[in-house]
């Protein structure tokens, strides 16, 4: 049955078949923007300054050597063992709580980073030799 809008009424259609909707297709397509116009992920990121990167940098060949996990939040808090090892090593003078709240982010993160490239790394070992010995 229809109704004076040209539209089918649902009770019509058998109980089992789904409504289907018709969407117009849009023809349109955006010439005027090109690709480097566009914002990347990686844009909205902050470059790391020096500090940060000798501090991340040491953070992989220094303190992962004696530090592999960050177990709780008060670990991060200014006077544990781990931010007064991080101040002491990195001979941080003056201002250590305001250097240590600024920097422990990248620490953790750091830390966090660099176990997980050490488990890939250790992943590929164990199968290499999986497959050499199976061969």
């Amino acid at each position: 049955m229809k109704n004076n809008s040209n539209t089918v009424v649902n009770e019509e259609l058998p109980r089992e078949c789904p409504v289907s909707i018709i969407v117009p297709q849009q023809q349109e397509q955006d010439t005027e923007t090109a690709t480097s116009e566009l914002p990347s992920v990686s844009s909205s990121l902050k470059p790391k300054s020096g500090e940060i990167i000798i501090i991340c940098d040491w953070v992989r060949k220094h303190l992962f050597k004696y530090c592999k996990f960050i177990t709780s939040a008060t670990t991060m808090d200014y006077g544990e063992e781990l931010s007064v090892f991080c101040v002491e090593e990195n001979n941080v003078m003056s201002n250590k709580r305001n250097w240590w709240n600024k920097h422990k982010k990248d620490i953790a993160r750091t830390l966090n980073k660099k176990r997980g490239c050490v488990v890939e790394s250790i992943k590929l070992i164990y199968k290499s030799k999986y497959r050499i010995h199976n061969q």
